[in-house]
């Protein structure tokens, strides 16, 4: 890993904590947002720093985001110098 960049945990992290929070309720609504967001606004609308204690939502949009996760990791590990 070169210096400076975040780990996978931290991503992983950065993810449920951070961005899920955010635009978990777009992912409940078929009407919802999907030509995507700027990062200015994500950034304005991320939560505050404390961390809930668990991820909260839809079972099903958790576990699909979690199956995107762990190809995203995959790649990333076959790409990983």
């Amino acid at each position: 890993m070169f210096e400076g960049q975040l780990t996978v945990t931290e991503v992983e992290d950065i993810l449920w904590y951070e961005v899920y929070p955010v635009l978990q309720v777009n992912l409940r609504s078929v009407a919802g947002e999907w030509s995507g967001w700027s990062d200015a606004w994500l950034v304005e609308n991320l939560p505050p720093t404390e961390r809930p204690k668990s991820i909260e939502g839809k079972s099903y949009i958790i576990k699909d985001i979690q199956a995107c996760w762990r190809r995203v990791v995959e790649i990333y590990e076959e790409r990983s110098f």
